[in-house]
């Protein structure tokens, strides 16, 4: 099948459940972003934590995929990876997993909107106002709407953060506190290029610690982002200093000790696995054992 015939496919699918919708629900699906909102309201409104058929939220998530492919611009995909998606949402290198929105909609109710999603989807691509409680999506080389800077080079130290502390367990609230009092205390990075990435981070960690907790954040997918991100738009040598830097704070979380952040005061099998990973995929330097 070719990629209009089954980018067809979708939209027939989506539009049969919205008229389903409609019939059934008394919900009136029409393709808007206004229809999401009323969307999330019928799925809040469900049992907490129902787990409708699959078939159901595959459904709603052709729908939501449709919804943001005709009002933002963005081609159906699919692969083993990431399964049904949109990519180049806006034009640009934006992945969304919808499916997965609806998924967790279901799952966790209104802390997982995909409402919000969307319009912090929108704000990425068009500069739009977006609520406090949207989520960004890491991997994107749009330019964010209030700096200069690539959204996914400002995300880049929390990313970092969140794989290296993830490598042992699960990341708590407490741990992310830490992480952002130490960023706010530490102001001696040498690279110009990633202190401007640090300032305009911290007022937004807790938007991005939501995102970087959940299914769709992909580490890998990130990394590489970052990396061609800064191969694209600057010049070597401050590209370089850039990820020296993310590997040098990678290290600096591992080998933190006193109980900081949970760790100890030796670097773990799983946390070298990780910065080795950081590492490569970068193409950065240092020793990581």
């Amino acid at each position: 099948m070719n990629h209009n015939d089954y980018a067809s496919q979708i939209s027939r699918m989506a539009e049969e459940q919205a008229q389903m919708c409609g019939e059934t629900h008394g919900v009136q699906l029409d393709f808007s972003p206004a229809s999401l909102e009323r969307l999330d309201n019928f799925i809040t409104g469900s049992e907490p934590g129902s787990a409708p058929p699959d078939s159901t939220v595959t459904g709603y998530g052709m729908y939501v995929g449709e919804t943001i492919r005709r009002t933002l611009g963005a081609h159906w995909s699919e692969d083993a990876q990431f399964g049904v998606h949109l990519k180049q949402v806006g034009d640009v290198n934006v992945r969304a997993m919808p499916v997965n929105w609806v998924k967790l909609a279901y799952e966790k109710g209104a802390e997982e909107s995909i409402f919000a999603k969307f319009q912090q989807l929108a704000k990425q691509i068009t500069g739009d106002a977006v609520p406090e409680a949207a989520v960004p999506f890491a991997g994107s080389r749009a330019r964010s709407a209030d700096t200069d800077l690539e959204e996914i080079l400002i995300q880049s130290p929390a990313i970092i953060y969140y794989m290296v502390a993830a490598a042992d367990g699960d990341v708590d609230d407490h741990e992310w506190i830490e992480f952002q009092e130490m960023m706010d205390d530490y102001h001696d990075f040498s690279s110009e290029l990633f202190r401007r990435a640090v300032t305009a981070m911290l007022p937004r960690l807790n938007m991005y610690f939501g995102y970087l907790a959940s299914p769709d954040f992909r580490p890998r997918e990130a990394l590489e982002s970052i990396r061609d991100t800064l191969a694209l738009n600057y010049p070597e040598n401050d590209a370089r200093e850039f990820k020296n830097e993310l590997v040098d704070l990678g290290r600096k979380i591992a080998e933190a000790s006193g109980g900081f952040l949970g760790f100890g005061d030796k670097v773990s099998d799983e946390e070298i696995t990780v910065l080795t990973e950081i590492t490569s995929v970068l193409g950065a330097r240092g020793r990581v054992d």
